[in-house]
């Protein structure tokens, strides 16, 4: 079955959502068995790993989330999550990931142009983040 997964962020209710291409009526929310956080509350970014596993952004924790399925998207689990703190906090809002599998995300300074953006690289094999800050970039495209 041929399917997008899409998410929906929003303040109450946002959610990973399983739409049948040949079916779209037939809509399906993921679910996370196990736990009773909603791992798709603020998803803004979605990135597939050649793995299978979807790299999900959460905006409002500023965080992103490695997320598994072994049954085609009707259910998930949380493999590993990563997070960057900033003072004051900053927004995740989308992600990619390079051939060597480092995670890039970005915080574009809360949409204030006075402020710098950051791009930030997640290693989900040493669990470490690295900062590139700069005050020049508003648009950032990283292509395979």
């Amino acid at each position: 079955t041929e399917y997008l997964l899409v998410g929906r962020a929003a303040s109450t209710n946002g959610a990973l959502i399983r739409i049948p291409i040949n079916s779209p009526s037939s809509t399906h929310q993921v679910t996370y068995p196990g736990t009773s956080r909603n791992l798709a509350f603020g998803a803004d970014g979605l990135f597939f790993h050649s793995s299978g596993d979807l790299f999900l952004s959460d905006n409002p924790t500023a965080s992103v989330r490695r997320l598994r399925s072994s049954d085609d998207w009707l259910t998930a689990e949380l493999v590993e999550e990563r997070s960057f703190s900033f003072n004051p906090p900053q927004v995740l809002t989308t992600i990619t990931i390079d051939s060597d599998d480092h995670v890039w995300g970005l915080y574009p300074g809360n949409f204030d142009p006075t402020q710098p953006n950051y791009i930030v690289r997640f290693d989900f094999v040493s669990a470490a983040a690295l900062m590139y800050a700069s005050s020049w970039f508003r648009y950032i495209f990283l292509l395979h």
